[in-house]
């Protein structure tokens, strides 16, 4: 599943950076990491990431059959963070659920986007055959990243979740099915390469 990592990538400005699976040895580049983003990007996590405990548990629990997370290092810090998770024993076992997430010095350089790219390779390995995004719907950057990637809204669920200031927020689910998304990136790779790229 990881013989093509560590892999090194190009963002849009020139920048290279370093994408690996997340390791157990990597704990405190991860909180350093999670104590950059800015309080609007933690608001929506899914986890208190602002709580040392729950980056350790993170960090502790990795179980790369049910959770595949992945780094992003640039000068020996980490930058962005994106992971895969799928249930252990359920009817939904081919399903996976995907998280992202980029330092504010590299949103916008397409970083989120190739750490999400990756994620459809991973799941691939894993036999996942559909993607799961869940965001609220004030969230709209990345609604169009997700959208760019060929993922489609299937449904909004109206005032389902609250921010950590106890408001209501529609939360928007959105789905990808793997062997398709995998088809055009493929289809798209051989254009490029058609053309001299």
């Amino acid at each position: 599943m990881f013989s093509n990592y560590p892999k090194t990538v190009k963002l849009k400005d020139g920048r290279k950076v370093v994408i690996h699976p997340m390791e157990k040895t990597d704990g405190d580049k991860l909180k350093k990491y999670f104590d950059t983003l800015r309080p609007d990007d933690k608001l929506f996590m899914r986890d208190d990431v602002s709580n040392p405990a729950v980056v350790k548990k993170m960090i502790d629990d990795i179980d790369y059959e049910y959770t595949v997370p992945l780094v992003a290092v640039y000068e020996d810090e980490i930058v962005g963070v994106s992971s895969i998770h799928r249930n252990r024993h359920s009817w939904d076992s081919h399903v996976g659920h995907i998280r992202v997430s980029a330092a504010p010095k590299f949103q916008g350089t397409g970083l989120g986007y190739n750490l999400t790219r990756e994620i459809f390779v991973i799941a691939q390995s894993m036999h996942i055959d559909i993607i799961i995004a869940e965001m609220p719907s004030v969230q709209t950057t990345a609604i169009k990243v997700f959208e760019k990637l060929g993922f489609q809204k299937a449904v909004t669920f109206k005032k389902h979740v609250k921010d950590k200031y106890g408001s209501y927020l529609d939360l928007v689910v959105m789905r990808v099915d793997v062997m398709e998304i995998m088809d055009n990136l493929l289809q798209t790779i051989r254009e490029w390469e058609d053309k001299g790229g």
